[in-house]
């Protein structure tokens, strides 16, 4: 068998595994706070590429959001604007239904009345009370303020009838007569545009507070005597 030659290296070849060799001589010897150092300064790295990294994708995120809002804001204004108007005709007739529901309580009461007073009812029930339960699923309650509703209605100028059975309940209840009524009415016409039953609730209720106000009682010998605020009846 023949024996093989020894391999002599180059010697760039050996100057470089001496370095190589030392550096890593060098690192084992390293002391372990430098050691440390250097790992936090490369973790401090890390993690700051990395925040940056989610900044921008969350920059990004918030840019993509806005453009498909603001495209779908665009595609919303275009249908809107693509949307044929509505026909005159049929405006007026939902302006008709919308009259119809709000004046409804007005026929309605003049013609239970006029069947209660006429005592048209006794053709079929014994009671009037009977026949709005059973005739119209009412009970004698809310017939009743039906009619007194359109009778105080019919009272009202031509473009101050009330619109709803509700707005005239609160008259009916908390004031004593119809000079009394029409007067509150009045106000909440002129004051308000929109009317609710909670506007007329309380002017009713103001000038109830204002009607006490306006007199004052004296007490002259052992009878009590209601005079104006000035002290003369």
């Amino acid at each position: 068998m023949s024996s093989r030659a020894p391999v002599t290296l180059p010697a760039a070849f050996t100057v470089t595994l001496d370095k190589s060799a030392s550096a890593s001589a060098s690192r084992s010897s390293m002391p372990a706070s430098v050691a440390n150092a250097r790992t936090a300064v490369w973790m401090r790295r890390a993690s700051a590429s990395a925040l940056s990294f989610a900044w921008r994708s969350s920059a990004a995120l918030r840019i993509r959001s806005f453009k498909i809002g603001r495209r779908l804001s665009l595609n919303a204004i275009r249908a809107q604007a693509a949307r044929p108007a509505r026909p005159d005709e049929l405006v007026e007739r939902e302006a008709r239904i919308e009259r119809a529901q709000r004046n409804a309580y007005y026929e309605i009461g003049l013609e239970l009345a006029a069947i209660r007073d006429k005592k048209l009812y006794r053709a079929e029930f014994a009671t009037f009370e009977e026949y709005v339960g059973t005739r119209w699923e009412l009970q004698a309650k809310s017939a009743y303020r039906l009619i007194d509703a359109s009778e105080f209605a019919r009272k009202c100028p031509i473009g101050h009838i009330p619109q709803r059975e509700s707005h005239i309940r609160p008259l009916l209840e908390k004031l004593d007569n119809d000079k009394d009524r029409e007067h509150v009415w009045s106000r909440v016409v002129a004051r308000h545009e929109r009317i609710t039953a909670a506007m007329v609730e309380n002017e009713c209720e103001q000038f109830k507070a204002a009607a006490a106000q306006d007199w004052i009682t004296l007490e002259i010998g052992d009878r009590a005597v209601w005079t104006g605020q000035d002290g003369f009846p």
